[in-house]
C-alpha cells in the first residue's frame, strides 16, 4: 500500500467514527490530538459546527462573530451570554476550536454549546483536572495532512517596506486597504481593526478581516495571538509604507 492510499484510508476510517463522537458529544466536549491538518476532516465531519483558530481568535472575539451571525442580539456579548440564550431557547450550538488551550475559562460549564478542541503543538502539558474542568474525552485524530494555517506560530523575521510593498501589490484593494488601517492603528485587537473598517467595506463578519489579511500572515509580516493582531514592522517603515501607498493610491479602498 502506497503512502497516498495509507492516508486515504486513515482518513476514511475517522469518517466512520462519525457516530461515535455525536455520541460522545452527546455527554461530553472532545479533545483530539495527532500529527496532521485536522480542519479540513473536522469540517467534513461536523458540516453544521463553527470553526475558530484559537490562534487567532479569543472567547471575546468569537462571541462577537456569534453575535454578528444572529446568535445573539444584546449588547456585549460573550460565551457564557451567548450559551445561556441558546440553552432558554433549547436549542445547541456546536464550536470546533482549533489550537485549543485549557486556560480559557469561558469555555467551561458550558450548556448549550458543545466544544471539539484540537492539539497542534507536541509540547502541550495538561493534567487529568484540566481535561475534567473541560468536560473534555480525548481522542487521536492523526490524519497525516499537511499543515496550514493551524500552526501559525512560528518565529516572525522583520520585514522590510520593499517587501512588504510588494505583497501589497498582488493583493485585492480590500486586503490592502485593511493591512493600511492596521499600520495606521498598530498592534490592536482584532475587533478593534473590525470596527475601523466594517462600514467602508461593508463587512458584517470579524473573521473576513483574518481573510482579508491571511497573506500577511504567511509572510510573517503578522501574526493573530489571542484576538490580538501583532505587526513586525517598526513606526519608521510603517511610515514609508503609509507614505508610499498614499503615492501610489494603494489606500483606495476598490470593490475587488
Amino acid at each position: 500500500m502506497d503512502e497516498e492510499a495509507g492516508n486515504s484510508n486513515l482518513l476514511d476510517f475517522h469518517k466512520r467514527c462519525i457516530q461515535e463522537y455525536n455520541f460522545l458529544l452527546e455527554s461530553f466536549n472532545v479533545l483530539f490530538y495527532g500529527y496532521g491538518c485536522k480542519k479540513k476532516l473536522l469540517s467534513e465531519m461536523f458540516p453544521d459546527a463553527k470553526i475558530f483558530n484559537m490562534l487567532f481568535y479569543s472567547p471575546k472575539s468569537i462571541a462577537d462573530d456569534l453575535a454578528l451571525e444572529g446568535y445573539y442580539s444584546k449588547a456585549n456579548a460573550s460565551i457564557m451570554k451567548i450559551d445561556e440564550h441558546l440553552y432558554e431557547k433549547g436549542q445547541s450550538l456546536l464550536l470546533i476550536l482549533l489550537n485549543f488551550t485549557l486556560n480559557e475559562s469561558e469555555f467551561k460549564n458550558l450548556k448549550a454549546m458543545k466544544i471539539i478542541g484540537t492539539i497542534e503543538n507536541i509540547n502541550f502539558r495538561f493534567e487529568f483536572a484540566d481535561l475534567v474542568g473541560y468536560n473534555f474525552i480525548l481522542r487521536d485524530l492523526t490524519t497525516f495532512e499537511n499543515y496550514n494555517e493551524e500552526t501559525m506560530d512560528m518565529e516572525i523575521e522583520t520585514s522590510n517596506v520593499a517587501s512588504v510593498l510588494s505583497i501589497l501589490s498582488n493583493l485585492s484593494e480590500k486586503s490592502r486597504f485593511v493591512f493600511l488601517e492596521l499600520v495606521k492603528i498598530g498592534n490592536c485587537p482584532t475587533s478593534q481593526l473590525f470596527d475601523a473598517v466594517k462600514k467602508t467595506l461593508m463587512l458584517n463578519k470579524i473573521s473576513t478581516v483574518t481573510d482579508l489579511l491571511s497573506e500577511f500572515v504567511d509572510h510573517n509580516v503578522i501574526k493573530f495571538s489571542k484576538g490580538i493582531i501583532e505587526i513586525n514592522v517598526n513606526a519608521e517603515d510603517r511610515k514609508k509604507i503609509l507614505k508610499t501607498a498614499e503615492a501610489t493610491k494603494f489606500s483606495q479602498k476598490g470593490s475587488s
